[in-house]
């Protein structure tokens, strides 16, 4: 990490680094530091540094597209207009959230392919009906969002529920239980896949800030083989 530090101060024995994407402080023991060494060191790499938990920035509770616009810019977040969304598409705030907040058409990351989103109405389509994991179309009307993980991304538009419709093999169909998890979830996730920090120093954060958005969703096998899964795309 302190190769990734761009401005740091100390005031006595307090220390505050800032690095590209956040703060962290350390406090020396300057006691310590200021006593010889009698003899040879034998623990000369000791660490005693303890990584603090990063809060679930505040953002995540309430998406907008101010802070969706902020890591994919204007031309990636598209907001919905009216005339583009379905009758059957009922779910109060799933409509607001196209309507106001809108969804990023983007592709290259978490397996996740929304880049179809970026032109024309958002169209009601026919889950499959094959193999074991298969939608029940009795939840229907869905609309379709994209694909993620290799399966068709959908919203119930009764529900607002996000699901997939387990052409991948994923067990649960289950992906988020509006679009405003979803979303955030998958932004949080885009900020640290983009970021210079070490891939352990936030990956811990990264799934408890996705436990406190939806727990329901974190637990599903969709979410939990984005960390476990070796040969999930983004860790190849």
């Amino acid at each position: 990490m302190p190769r990734y530090v761009a401005v740091a101060a100390r005031l006595r024995e307090r220390v505050v680094m800032a690095a590209e994407d956040g703060i962290f402080g350390l406090v020396l023991d300057e006691a310590r530091a200021a006593q010889t060494p009698t003899g040879v060191m034998k623990r000369p790499l000791l660490s005693l540094v303890r990584l603090a938990p990063l809060p679930l920035p505040s953002e995540a509770s309430q998406p907008s597209y101010d802070w969706l616009v902020a890591v994919w810019g204007e031309d990636a977040v598209r907001r919905f207009a009216p005339e583009d969304l379905p009758a059957e598409l009922t779910d109060p705030e799933a409509r607001r959230f196209l309507l106001d907040v809108g969804l990023p058409c983007v592709e290259g990351f978490l397996e996740l392919d929304t880049s179809s989103l970026a032109s024309g109405g958002l169209e009601v389509v026919l889950p499959t009906t094959e193999g074991p994991y298969a939608l029940d179309p009795d939840r229907g009307p869905y609309c379709a969002l994209g694909r993620w993980q290799e399966a068709e991304l959908l919203l119930e538009c009764r529900t607002g529920r996000v699901v997939q419709d387990g052409w991948s093999g994923l067990t649960d169909s289950l992906a988020a239980c509006s679009l405003a998890e979803f979303v955030a979830m998958a932004r949080l996730y885009f900020w640290w896949y983009r970021s210079r920090w070490p891939e352990d120093d936030l990956a811990e954060d990264v799934r408890r800030w996705w436990e406190e958005i939806s727990p329901e969703a974190a637990a599903t096998d969709g979410w939990q083989r984005v960390f476990e899964d070796y040969n999930f795309a983004d860790r190849m």
